[in-house]
């Protein structure tokens, strides 16, 4: 059978670890059933479109955006760098389909596909398309039609306001299989459809620890450290606590970021590649993110962690209350030392989410058949 999957992940001007790690994870679940045979399919969303992805700076500047320019500019070496990292781990480790999609072409082609899934992350919120929809993360396009499609774990972000609410009980019609990663998510969609809703995990917490071993670079620092991961723009609040917490335990701080001048306070990877990245987190003795993925892989590699909050960072405050970590929830307040994570206890829980969530595949992709 096979399977394309479509998200934001591959093909963004600020090239997120989370977006390429939760594709590779899904792809890498699914094509562990031995009829499945599943790709990620290549697709550009219509306002990345003509964007040159190495030089992102190129198209701002074309479209007058002077702010967005700069700022692209102020790290065009690091991006650059970045840029050739993760193409290096789309080509070696992903499946991903040989043809290019824009929405109109994806809208027109015959695709090779029984079955359509949109996976994982910001897909169904508005704010991150114009204060729009994309129809393609409904699977709503006229080429999707007679396929099977399913939503896997879409997040609408901090939720949808009342303006966006027919448009998208519109849009969820065309589904056959629904599910969504957050609770308060789950429940929204539920009161415009009559079928089941499953709350599942993101596709990487689909894996275990020993699964991410064959793409995790060897440690990188010999020192302890804390590690600072805030995927969007500089925090202030973050940085104050990391260091205060960093210097009470004797570590070292080190930031994975796209600000190009932070290095001036402290040991900074602007171009980390996806395999350092993961072990940026594995080997650190502490992690402050306001990064969704971040704290999944923080769970993953039992490390010590503690969750901030940012403008769309509900999605991550959900997280920890589903394990029972909202005291590792931080809003504007400072950091309160707290006893130490049991991992046997979280490994559990998320074990009995992931049994939730395969189930939900099981059902409705890998034991889908088309009707006679």
């Amino acid at each position: 059978m096979r399977v394309g999957t479509l998200s934001l992940n591959i093909n963004t001007h600020d090239l997120n670890y989370g977006a390429i790690l939760h594709s590779w994870a899904f792809e890498k679940f699914l094509n562990g059933y031995s009829n499945i045979d599943c790709e990620v399919i290549d697709y550009t969303t219509p306002h990345f479109e003509g964007m040159n992805f190495r030089y992102p700076f190129l198209f701002y500047l074309k479209k007058g955006k002077v702010r967005r320019t700069l700022g692209m500019l102020s790290r065009l070496i690091s991006h650059s760098k970045r840029y050739t990292a993760f193409e290096e781990f789309k080509k070696t480790q992903m499946k991903i389909s040989s043809t290019a999609y824009t929405q109109r072409k994806l809208a027109e082609s015959d695709l090779p596909y029984d079955v359509l899934v949109c996976e994982s992350d910001v897909i169904w919120s508005p704010v991150f398309f114009h204060d729009d929809f994309d129809e393609t993360f409904f699977l709503a396009l006229p080429s999707m039609k007679d396929k099977h499609k399913v939503a896997y774990s879409p997040s609408m972000g901090n939720g949808i306001d009342k303006k966006h609410e027919n448009r998208f009980a519109q849009l969820i019609q065309n589904f056959d299989a629904l599910s969504c990663r957050e609770t308060y998510a789950a429940e929204f969609t539920q009161q415009f459809t009559e079928k089941p809703i499953s709350c599942v995990v993101d596709p990487v917490l689909l894996l275990t620890e020993n699964q991410y071993s064959g793409i995790i670079s060897p440690r990188i620092e010999k020192d302890p450290y804390l590690l600072i991961y805030t995927p969007v723009g500089r925090d202030n609040h973050i940085i104050k606590e990391a260091k205060k917490y960093a210097k009470a335990h004797g570590l070292k701080v080190i930031e994975i970021t796209n600000n190009t001048y932070e290095h001036l306070r402290h040991k900074t990877y602007t171009d980390a590649s996806v395999p350092e990245f993961l072990s940026l987190i594995k080997y650190a003795d502490t992690v402050f993110a306001s990064s969704f993925h971040g704290i999944c892989f923080s769970l993953l590699f039992h490390k010590n962690f503690y969750a901030f909050s940012r403008k769309t960072g509900k999605k991550t405050e959900d997280l920890c209350g589903r394990l029972g970590l909202l005291n590792r929830y931080i809003d504007k307040n400072e950091v309160i030392e707290q006893p130490p994570l049991n991992f046997a206890e979280i490994d559990g829980k998320i074990n009995d989410l992931r049994k939730i969530s395969v189930a939900f595949i099981e059902d409705n992709i890998v034991n889908w058949r088309p009707a006679e």
